[in-house]
């Protein structure tokens, strides 16, 4: 139903420390173009600074500080304009075909590769932080650090791309809370505790 984007896709396989092996499917970003194939791609990456300063404000209050990874994280991210993406890419027992020999496309979300896929899964995870549910504040100063307050209790919580910092004070269960509900947006998320 109209002119839709189609993407050129490869795999990247690597062998694992255990010894098993990881295929990922990412985009071609090399062969996209700005304006046509993607928009703006800045995403802001957290400061030095940010960090000493939430270490600064972690440690006179005895602070708890983990860290945590969202797995398979720009998958999870939006789309911004919400057009469909194609790709005429199919995995190896996957047909082209439709049974009267039209070409097919495989319509697909944010991957790796993708030049903008940093700035949406930003958008993304900035978002559901800021939503009704979790109630956190953006810092005017680094979009990279976001604070809750529940009474005198501190939650901060840092990210750097699909990685994020959290400092919790200590005497409430925000980080589980946080942790139990933060599952239900992005399932298979891996965290240290």
């Amino acid at each position: 139903d109209g002119p839709y984007r189609s993407l050129r896709l490869k795999e990247i396989y690597s062998d694992k420390k255990d010894g098993s092996a990881k295929l990922r499917v990412v985009a071609r970003g090399d062969l996209m173009k700005e304006g046509i194939d993607y928009g703006r791609t800045f995403s802001p990456t957290v400061k030095h600074t940010t960090v000493r300063f939430a270490c600064a404000i972690a440690a006179p209050r005895d602070m708890d500080i983990s860290g945590g990874d969202v797995s398979q994280a720009y998958v999870h991210a939006g789309w911004p304009g919400g057009d469909p993406i194609y790709s005429s890419f199919f995995p190896d027992g996957y047909e082209s075909r439709g049974p009267d020999g039209e070409d097919l496309g495989l319509q697909i979300g944010n991957l790796y590769g993708r030049p903008d896929s940093g700035r949406n899964w930003y958008i993304t995870f900035s978002d559901v932080l800021q939503n009704d549910e979790f109630k956190f504040t953006r810092s005017e100063y680094d979009h990279s650090l976001f604070y809750r307050w529940e009474g005198n209790k501190l939650m901060m919580v840092v990210i750097y791309v699909d990685d994020a910092l959290f400092f919790v004070d200590k005497g409430t269960d925000m980080r589980e809370r946080f942790a139990e509900r933060f599952g239900a947006y992005f399932p298979d998320r891996k965290s240290t505790r």
